[in-house]
C-alpha cells in the first residue's frame, strides 16, 4: 500500500488540519489564510475537520464547500487517526498543516507511519 501512496499523484498543495470549525479564533483565521493562499496566490488547499462530521455556524458559502469532516464513527483518536489516514491517502498533499497540539502530532503520526510524504507545518494560536 505504501508503494502506490508514493506514486500517488498530489491533489492538493496545502491541507490544514484542525480539531473543528466550530469555535471561532483559530479555526477563522485558519479558513481566512487558506481562502488568500488559494484566491491570490492560486494553491489548491482543503481544510479537515476531525472531530465532528457536522457543519458548523462558522461556515457559510464558499467556507463550507472547502471543509471536509472525517468520518470517525464514535471511535475516537483512533478512529481520527484511520479516517485522517485513509482521506491522506485518498487526496494526498504537498504540506499537511496542523493546527494546533492534536492536529500537528496527528500529522506527525500519518508522516511517521508513511502516509504523507511531503512536509509538515504547524500553526499554533494562544488566547494569552
Amino acid at each position: 500500500m505504501l508503494d502506490t501512496l508514493a506514486r500517488k499523484a498530489v491533489v492538493y498543495d496545502l491541507t490544514f488540519l484542525s480539531l473543528n470549525f466550530e469555535v471561532g479564533g483559530s479555526q477563522r483565521h485558519t479558513l481566512d489564510l487558506g481562502r488568500k493562499l488559494s484566491c491570490d496566490y492560486g494553491l489548491r488547499v482543503r481544510h479537515i475537520g476531525t472531530s465532528a462530521m457536522r457543519p458548523s455556524p462558522l461556515l457559510v458559502g464558499e467556507d463550507a464547500r472547502l471543509v471536509t469532516y472525517l468520518d470517525r464513527r464514535g471511535a475516537g483518536v483512533a478512529g481520527m487517526l484511520l479516517a485522517l489516514y485513509r482521506e491522506l491517502a485518498r487526496e494526498p498533499s504537498r504540506v499537511v498543516v496542523g493546527v494546533n497540539q492534536s492536529p500537528m502530532t496527528a500529522a506527525w503520526l500519518l508522516r511517521f507511519a508513511g502516509v504523507h510524504r511531503g512536509q509538515i507545518a504547524g500553526i499554533f494560536h494562544t488566547t494569552s
